[in-house]
């Protein structure tokens, strides 16, 4: 055996929230949102371990904080 560490190939969305820093719940929304894609594996919710490090590093686009103080503003 290969004394390189095997990585997972699927990951729990528990799993997926610890390795993103980010609660489950947020895990399920990116999914709706189709930010990230999950897999059902009898009842279970999966996702792929190498797009969740993709996902990780790649840009995302935030709320700019003009746009919320403009809102806020408008009463």
């Amino acid at each position: 055996m290969d004394a390189k560490k095997l990585e997972p190939i699927f990951v729990s969305v528990k799993d997926a929230a610890g390795l993103l820093a980010v609660c489950p719940r947020t895990v399920q929304n990116l999914v709706v949102a189709k930010r990230l894609r999950a897999r059902k594996i009898g009842r279970r919710t999966l996702l792929s371990y190498r797009e969740l490090l993709a996902f990780a590093r790649s840009d995302h686009q935030t709320t700019n904080s003009t746009d919320v103080q403009q809102g806020s503003g408008a009463r």
